[in-house]
């Protein structure tokens, strides 16, 4: 069900293909349904983080700073999400999960002064002091009587996040894709070596200019030059600074036949599936006959859908 909901949802927000000859319309429909795979996934993921750290900085043993009660709860978080998850004091001194109390400080990090003035830090780079890993922060601040006691955060392994983005996304061998924020820095990449390198001063002339364009706009087609020319789509991910690009390799080893979508066989196949599910998710609302006006049992008949 959830593959069906993505392939859903991907074609939903493709935009207008179909008036394109058939080889081009199925593979716009690919770079743009890739797309927003990837940009659902990718905020999924940062998303639900925060939300996660908001859980425990709203917890009792958080309110209080008591670092042995907030332990468990984070060591709870990293079953999903690998990465180095701290609690902050005022001071800068930090503990992890993994070290416990780590005399190591963080008040010359940038996003220090931006947390303890109570804004949450959403995917910021940085070489964990920890481990030493490329990573992202996200953190969000203690509030206890609307001061900041505190801060809860993860700095995300992006090698980690890089080979799961890599497992959704799928891609056969002749593309590539990378991550890059609003500075122009790559957070992720296709090619691991290339995060926290910077096209727009690291990269081939028509890659410069290509990227240098892209940042200033929320989406659009990209073409740039780099061991061949490279043509795809780019969009930037709503609510977090950050691009992601979709690039398909001129002269690379091409797609397996398997693998190209065709839109003949697809559309039908779609429709069949949309149908199944709109009987089913009919004929269950039919036998509940809930009380749409009783929130409690709306949300169970959600739960059961």
């Amino acid at each position: 069900m959830r593959d069906v909901i993505t392939i859903v949802l991907a074609f939903m927000l493709a935009g207008p293909v179909w008036g394109q000859k058939p080889e081009a319309a199925a593979e716009a429909a690919l770079h743009e349904g890739t797309l927003n795979v990837a940009v659902h996934y990718l905020e999924t993921v940062l998303a639900d983080t925060q939300a996660a750290l908001e859980r425990v900085a709203a917890a009792p043993e958080a309110q209080k700073g008591e670092w042995t009660g907030i332990k468990p709860l984070l060591k709870r978080l990293k079953e999903d999400l690998p990465g180095v998850y701290f609690y902050i004091r005022p001071n800068g001194d930090y503990y992890s999960v993994e070290r416990d109390f780590t005399n190591l400080n963080l008040s010359n990090r940038p996003y220090f002064g931006p947390l303890f003035a109570g804004e949450p830090v959403k995917g910021f780079p940085v070489y964990s002091r920890s481990t030493g890993k490329k990573s992202v922060v996200i953190a969000v601040p203690v509030m206890v009587n609307g001061s900041v006691t505190g801060a809860l955060g993860v700095s995300v392994f992006l090698d980690a996040l890089t080979d799961e983005t890599e497992r959704v996304l799928a891609l056969p061998p002749d593309y590539t894709w990378f991550v890059l924020n609003g500075e122009g820095n790559t957070i992720l990449d296709r090619g691991p070596d290339y995060i926290f390198m910077n096209p727009l001063t690291q990269g081939s002339p028509s890659l410069k200019a290509a990227v240098s364009d892209a940042l200033k706009h929320e989406s659009g087609t990209i073409a740039y030059a780099l061991d061949g020319m490279r043509r795809g789509y780019y969009r930037k991910l709503p609510r977090t600074p950050w691009w992601i690009f979709l690039a398909k390799i001129e002269g690379a080893a091409a797609t397996p036949p398997k693998l190209k979508l065709s839109l003949d066989r697809f559309v039908p196949e779609l429709q069949g599936k949309l149908e199944q599910i709109d009987a089913s998710v009919a004929r269950l609302i039919g036998e509940s006959r809930i009380d749409a006006t009783k929130e409690r049992a709306v949300r169970t008949l959600l739960r059961t859908l």
